[in-house]
């Protein structure tokens, strides 16, 4: 993609009112989509199915989206599928602790 498309993109997407945002994942996070359906075994080390699988799980959890709604297929029991929340809850935590 040329720069003057990314700039064009970029002011677009300002004007929607919308971010890019980079984040890092650990192997834990990648294997814990995987588990709840949102990214598929074999696409794990795949950084474009791993993005769309997380915005997928975000999106989600906020309630936005209409084919983002839910999980393509979860590959846990529902009791055991954790909320946006829980997973976000859990790794606040998990970052207190090694902070301490």
């Amino acid at each position: 993609m040329s720069g003057a498309a990314r700039m064009r993109r970029s002011r677009q997407r300002r004007k929607d009112g919308g971010a890019l945002v980079t984040i890092d994942l650990d192997a834990a996070s990648i294997a814990r989509l995987t588990a709840l359906g949102w990214l598929p075994v074999d696409r794990h080390r795949d950084c474009g199915a791993i993005s769309a699988a997380f915005v997928a799980f975000v999106r989600h959890g906020l309630g936005v989206g209409e084919w983002l709604a839910r999980p393509p297929r979860p590959l846990a029991a529902p009791e055991h599928q954790a909320t946006l929340g829980e997973v976000l809850a859990a790794a606040i935590a998990r970052r207190r602790s090694a902070a301490s």
